[in-house]
């Protein structure tokens, strides 16, 4: 399989995903209504949160470091899960320290019963490990496996979890199978490695101080990103009520969909940015991000129009309320999503310590302007603060990429006549023969 097969591959299943996600959280919105639909939002930040602050980045790590051959494969498993599973009982850890604080000042408005909190932290550890398990099929380039992996578990926990609804369960039934999705998913991971590599139960320090000082500034880094994504969510969770969480985080989940175009492409360039030459690379990115900013602004003026009859006829007139912020965030997206590719060409290059650069004037922007908006604004506010922290964030990725690859900031982002060329040829092919993406770019590029 080629760069572009790989990708194409992704692409398939990421729209297999977010088509299932789409259909099944419409018939969870139809049985549990907007207040309850928003207390579930709020719990799934719980695995959210934990994620950026508890997995310490060491599986993009071994990507990198298996793509250099530095270590063995089945040395850097055991290593990889061992500290995976330490540092999720940590972050657990770290909850019951701090409970009460975030029960009185996160979560007062939102839920009162704590046992659903203390079961969904139950997820976290299989959230870290499943993780970690898909990176290392992504570094093995297992890509029937590691599509697997990112399709099983949300499959088996929303399938069991509507059928219990259903049977009048109520949320319990959704963070019981999330649980169970969970472990199932930690299971083929470990039976897919298996069936190729041995695990060296060997720890080896050395292996754990290269990968602590290739994560350190990306774990930072990720954090600042996921808050840029998700922190104006905690504030409308903190000021709001659970239905305006419910209707900004649609909005937002819908918008965020898009970006499942450039996370496909950006999935391979990873690993194919670490091997190959500083000149082939940055042709590869420079048509990457091209083709993502064109797709994505087709995409967002055709939802642009059909979003409201959309919600009407699938969720319902109360449901309404999330075409707003849907329409706000667009702009945003569009500039966050084309140039979130570049984020995988900082990594294969070894220079983390971009991302994490790029992210803190952003994530300043937007607390800011949460802080002074979603009080007078409520949803509105929160939609406006993060589409442009969005457009700040593209922007800055696209102006130090151009600098890094010496090109010209419009052949970074703006399409030209051969692209567009390029992205009618393979529509064309989807419709007629069912292949999205084969042969994507140019093959003298790929």
């Amino acid at each position: 399989m080629n760069f572009a097969e790989k990708s194409a591959s992704v692409f398939k299943r990421d729209i297999f995903l977010k088509i299932w996600t789409f259909l099944t959280g419409v018939i969870i919105a139809r049985i549990l209504g907007p207040a309850n639909v928003g207390v579930w939002y709020i719990l799934l930040m719980i695995p959210s949160y934990a994620e950026p602050f508890g997995r310490l980045k060491f599986d993009i790590a071994s990507v990198y470091f298996l793509g250099k051959d530095k270590y063995k494969f089945g040395e850097v498993y055991f290593n990889l899960i061992a500290v995976t599973l330490f540092s999720a009982v940590a972050i657990i850890a770290l909850f019951f320290w701090q409970r009460n604080f975030i029960f009185v000042n996160l979560l007062k408005n939102s839920l009162n019963e704590r046992f659903l909190v203390y079961l969904m932290l139950l997820y976290v550890p299989f959230s870290f490990m499943n993780t970690a398990y898909s990176y290392l099929l992504l570094a093995k380039e297992d890509v029937r496996g590691y599509n697997s992996l990112c399709i099983i578990p949300p499959v088996i926990s929303t399938s069991l979890g509507i059928i219990l609804l259903i049977l009048r369960m109520g949320l319990v039934a959704l963070v019981a199978t999330t649980l169970l999705g969970g472990f199932i998913g930690v299971f083929y991971g470990a039976y897919r490695i298996a069936k190729t590599e041995r695990l060296i139960c060997r720890l080896n320090i050395r292996m754990l101080r290269d990968f602590l000082n290739f994560a350190a500034k990306l774990y930072a880094s990720g954090l600042i990103s996921h808050f840029q994504l998700y922190v104006s969510g905690v504030l409308v969770a903190m000021y709001l009520i659970p239905s305006a969480v419910t209707f900004y985080r649609m909005g937002q989940q819908n918008a965020l969909m898009f970006c499942m175009v450039t996370s496909a492409l950006g999935t391979f360039l990873y690993p194919l940015v670490a091997k190959e030459s500083g000149l082939r690379a940055n042709e590869v990115t420079a048509r990457i991000c091209r083709l993502s900013f064109l797709m994505l602004s087709v995409l967002a003026v055709i939802s642009a129009v059909i979003i409201r009859p959309a919600v009407y006829l699938l969720y319902g007139k109360a449901f309404l309320p999330q075409v707003s912020p849907f329409l706000i965030l667009l702009p945003g997206v569009i500039f966050y999503g084309s140039a979130n590719v570049l984020t995988s060409y900082f990594l294969g290059r070894g220079k983390p310590g971009i991302v994490l650069k790029l992210s803190l004037i952003p994530l300043v922007v937007q607390l800011a302007l949460c802080l002074l908006l979603i009080p007078r604004l409520n949803i509105a506010g929160a939609a406006i603060s993060t589409s442009l922290s969005y457009l700040l964030a593209g922007a800055f990725n696209i102006i130090i990429f151009a600098s890094l690859a010496k090109i010209r900031l419009k052949d970074a982002v703006l399409p030209n006549k051969s692209d567009i060329t390029i992205l009618l040829s393979h529509l064309k092919k989807f419709f007629l023969q069912n292949n999205i993406i084969t042969h994507l770019f140019f093959k003298p590029v790929l």
